[in-house]
């Protein structure tokens, strides 16, 4: 994640997404403490906020990026101070990843400050590695690698990962969704089968906790039911 990423669309779907999940719009009981883990990244007129069929998926949501853009306040630290995104419970890990061996640290600080969070977001540029992280290589900062991702699992948390699409020769959005299972997910011993909520360049991957499911798949289907002109849903 990038500060110069702050109120694109994606981010606007990716928000509208958790708020359906927290139960934070529409209201829904119970409601899950949302946690973001930002994998945040140093910095090496976004116009659609404007279109009124945007208005009508999270109308609150959009006014209050649009707010942001126009204010020139394009940060992650804005979307923490602004409570009314994520709820007032929300909790944030902001440290920038590191690309070597201090990675295991931050991770275990990322896990401690998200410990009492439902729904975890893990929000790195391009999305999962398909591979375990070895602290004695470098390390993308632009991934999340699944040995950071299966700690929240198994502790219980329903998690929400970005993915790009990396666009491979041959692939569709649909054949590259289905490899996720096997090169990636394969080894994490889900209980429920993870749901994948998409665009044309993205995707979330959301991997629920069994005493969420219940309420986790009736609000992803409420989720596309409003915003299904850009997002499809999905099992693995």
């Amino acid at each position: 994640m990038q500060d110069k990423f702050v109120g694109d669309v994606g981010d606007y779907g990716k928000y509208g997404l958790l708020r359906t999940l927290g139960g934070i719009e529409p209201l829904a009981k119970p409601r899950y403490r949302l946690g973001v883990v930002w994998y945040l990244r140093p910095e090496v007129k976004l116009h659609y906020l404007r279109k009124p069929e945007f208005h009508r998926y999270d109308e609150d949501l959009c006014g209050v990026l649009l707010d942001i853009v126009d204010g020139q306040t394009r940060t992650v630290r804005e979307v923490e101070r602004r409570r009314e995104i994520l709820g007032e419970d929300a909790v944030f890990f902001t440290e920038h990843v590191p690309n070597r061996s201090k990675r295991h640290e931050w991770l275990c600080r990322a896990l401690e400050e998200t410990r009492d969070a439902k729904i975890v977001l893990i929000d790195p540029d391009n999305g999962l590695y398909p591979c375990e992280m070895e602290e004695k290589e470098r390390l993308s900062t632009k991934h999340a690698y699944l040995n950071e991702v299966r700690p929240f699992v198994q502790r219980g948390q329903t998690v929400v990962v970005y993915q790009s699409y990396r666009r491979r020769k041959g692939d569709t959005p649909e054949t590259e969704v289905d490899s996720w299972r096997y090169e990636r997910l394969a080894d994490f011993d889900l209980d429920e089968h993870p749901r994948v909520v998409g665009t044309g360049d993205r995707a979330f991957v959301v991997l629920p906790a069994t005493r969420h499911v219940e309420h986790i798949d009736g609000r992803l289907a409420r989720f596309v039911e409003r915003w299904g002109k850009h997002f499809k849903h999905r099992e693995l």
